[in-house]
C-alpha cells in the first residue's frame, strides 16, 4: 500500500466523520423528541471507528 493511498483514505475517513457528526447535530437540533434515532446515529458513528 502506498503512502499516498493511506493519506487519501484517512482524508476520506475524516470527511465521512465530519458528515456523520453533522447529521447527528441536525438530528439533535431539529428533532429533540426522537432519542432513538439519535442513539442509532451515535451507534453508527462509533461502529465505524
Amino acid at each position: 500500500m502506498s503512502i499516498a493511498y493511506v493519506l487519501l483514505k484517512s482524508k476520506i475517513n475524516r470527511t465521512n466523520e465530519k458528515i456523520e457528526s453533522g447529521k447527528l447535530f441536525f438530528a439533535t437540533k431539529s428533532k429533540p423528541g426522537k432519542k432513538k434515532e439519535i442513539a442509532r446515529a451515535m451507534g453508527n458513528l462509533f461502529d465505524k471507528k
